[in-house]
């Protein structure tokens, strides 16, 4: 990384505090916005890759060894536009719902999360989608919206949990060479 990259990092989040942030998580990226980043929380061994915006107005929890492709967004708010709604097409009042996503999920490239979802453990979301629900544990969704395709081998992804294998863990992947099949 070249100096001036280095100096623009330290600028941009010298002041940015953020509710917890786990070691080893990598999300400074220059083209990436958190608002609100005093209500997100980024686990151990989590990596966030560039053009991510995160509203973390409504909370954001994001759990340990996660993998957040480019250009992710995720919603925490909505207008409230039917409930007792003063203008149209919606008016002032922002309903806040907070976004969970937890261990060992993989969030695919432009991939959207709306309010009050929640990842479960091992899921991934391909990438393009739009989730609007909450995803059940080692499943795999795409589409928009988001949809089940199939679910993950529940024992041999526990099983890699137990070991403690993490792509993004530096201890385990000193070498970081990526194999194509």
């Amino acid at each position: 990384m070249n100096i001036f990259k280095k100096i623009h990092l330290y600028l941009k989040y010298k002041k940015r505090k953020f509710k917890r942030v786990g070691d080893n998580a990598d999300y400074k990226q220059l083209t990436s916005r958190y608002l609100f980043s005093e209500n997100i929380a980024i686990g151990e061994n989590t990596k966030i890759l560039s053009g991510a915006f995160f509203d973390g107005v409504g909370g954001v929890t994001i759990g340990k060894c996660c993998m957040v492709a480019p250009n992710c967004t995720i919603l925490t708010s909505n207008h409230n536009y039917n409930k007792g709604v003063e203008f149209l097409p919606f008016d002032n009042k922002m309903i806040k719902k907070k976004v969970i996503i937890n261990d060992y999920c993989w969030v695919g490239r432009n991939v959207m999360i709306m309010p009050g979802v929640e990842l479960g453990v091992a899921s991934i979301i391909a990438a393009g989608s739009v989730v609007t629900k909450d995803v059940a544990d080692y499943s795999v969704v795409g589409g928009n919206p988001a949809k089940l395709i199939k679910k993950r081998d529940e024992v041999g992804v526990n099983e890699l949990i137990r070991s403690g294998r993490c792509i993004n863990n530096l201890e385990l992947n000193k070498d970081n060479k990526k194999e194509y099949l």
